[in-house]
């Protein structure tokens, strides 16, 4: 249902409320409610944009890298193959 970003980005909600519940107790409501606003503003306006622009950037990178274990006993044969293809070769 949700991918990595998705999860990130409730993870950061989830935070960012949890703050809130304990700024509550130690300060006025009324400031509550405006740092709740901004927050909601916020996420809805600049976070979401930032967390989209850098899982669409790790999505494309991704789909771009061959990972290739360095114990691989096909690695020596299919090195001139892999290297053909432009890919950058990640060895782990």
């Amino acid at each position: 249902m949700f991918d990595s970003c998705g999860i990130l980005y409730y993870y950061i909600l989830l935070l960012l409320l949890l703050i809130l519940y304990y700024y509550y107790y130690y300060y006025y409501t009324a400031h509550l409610y405006i740092y709740i606003y901004i927050y909601i503003y916020y996420v809805s306006h600049c976070l979401s944009a930032q967390l989209h622009t850098v899982c669409s950037v790790w999505s494309n990178l991704r789909d771009r890298i061959v990972f290739v274990p360095i114990s691989d006993p096909q690695l020596q044969l299919n090195k001139s193959a892999l290297l053909n293809t432009g890919l950058p070769i990640v060895k782990w």
